[in-house]
């Protein structure tokens, strides 16, 4: 059965947008390519015929590319931001009939397995790992896990960048597969991608780009096509990228789902808690706040733009904003988090600590204050 694929190494513009975006498709018996203009997205489908796109809601789905959190003080933002962003696109693939997810990763399976556990289960959706053992570029991933995609039924698959968040339109490509649209021109990919199996004859199983082996041949035989991506589209590959795509995705919940939003006088603007989540008394929350799973944030914590993910204590009086605290990370009392302070997994910041851009890798306990950006090792 065939799926989609979920990735977060394909090179992206890093910007925001809401005006009009686009997707785009290959022929009938080709692929889907996700396209962009500067100010515009675009997502990518394959024309195949409606009844056989019908039938694509019952595929598989690839996520591609979590990194390691160390990779936090090179440029990209790595495995966190990977693994939160393919968890707002699974439910989105859910949404239109996925059942299985292939996670294709280079680094600590284990991981990633154990972190979506809890997800998959409530979602009953199937999540595997296609791991690499060396770097195969953007279309490597395809061909090493060819055998989870394609099963010889010729269904096509999603395959998604998992750096990059947007209103995730899969409802929309499968509709549009047929209309099979072209010419689009001054574009960026979106990395929304809808492939037919057919594609993945055209990748050896060695380090490949999709964007400059693959589709170049797929558009010579004319059989790519782009769609507009619908809404927002940000590459959160960078912390200050992901505060802002959070936002973006929350204004979207708002518009769309506002019921899964957080409400109450502790709320201010757009505030995301997983149920799980035990905020105390006197608290202030929001705007553009992600609260995860077994967080406990207690009285009088004060949260503006910021992610706070699974299992994260946050101690009384507290204060964070613009600001990323990973996995079971602990924020003392009346500690002050700011200015892109990013905290790696089971980082430990002491009382009265002020943090002011830190970058701190896994594993730390942070006794003093860092008071100018700097990565603490």
């Amino acid at each position: 059965m065939p799926g989609a694929l979920v990735s977060g190494k394909w090179p992206m513009a890093t910007r925001a947008g809401r005006s009009k975006q686009s997707a785009c498709f290959p022929s009938r018996k080709e692929c889907a390519v996700a396209r962009l203009r500067p100010e515009k997205k675009h997502a990518a489908c394959d024309g195949q015929e409606p009844d056989t796109v019908a039938s694509a809601q019952r595929r598989r789905c690839l996520v591609d590319g979590a990194k390691p959190l160390a990779n936090a003080s090179h440029g990209r933002f790595g495995k966190g931001t990977a693994l939160q962003t393919a968890v707002a696109s699974i439910e989105a693939l859910k949404e239109v009939g996925v059942t299985e997810v292939v996670l294709a990763i280079n680094y600590r399976p284990e991981v990633m397995i154990n972190f979506l556990k809890d997800f998959e289960d409530k979602l009953v959706i199937t999540i595997t790992c296609s791991q690499e053992t060396e770097p195969l570029g953007t279309a490597g991933p395809l061909a090493l896990a060819r055998d989870k995609l394609a099963d010889g039924s010729g269904e096509p698959f999603f395959v998604l960048n998992s750096d990059v968040i947007s209103e995730y339109p899969f409802a929309e490509l499968i509709k549009l597969w047929s209309l099979r649209w072209m010419n689009h021109q001054n574009m960026i990919n979106a990395g929304i991608y809808l492939l037919n199996p057919s594609v993945l004859d055209r990748i050896e199983l060695r380090p490949t780009s999709i964007e400059k082996e693959v589709f170049p041949q797929i558009a010579a035989d004319q059989k790519l096509y782009a769609m507009v991506l619908p809404g927002f589209w940000m590459d959160v590959g960078q912390p200050r990228d992901y505060i802002t795509g959070l936002r973006l995705y929350l204004d979207s919940l708002r518009k769309k789902s506002a019921a899964r939003l957080a409400t109450g006088a502790h709320v201010v603007g757009n505030v995301l808690v997983h149920e799980s989540a035990k905020i105390g008394e006197g608290c202030l929350i929001g705007p553009d706040v992600a609260i995860g799973p077994g967080c406990i944030v207690e009285d009088g914590v004060r949260l503006s733009r910021c992610t706070v993910m699974r299992g994260v204590r946050i101690k009384k009086h507290a204060c964070i904003s613009n600001s990323i605290i990973r996995w079971h990370s602990t924020v003392g009392q009346w500690a002050r988090i700011e200015n892109m302070t990013i905290l790696g997994e089971d980082v430990h910041v002491c009382d009265e600590v002020y943090s002011n851009g830190g970058v701190v890798l896994p594993h730390k306990e942070i006794k003093s204050s860092i008071l100018k950006p700097e990565i603490v090792m």
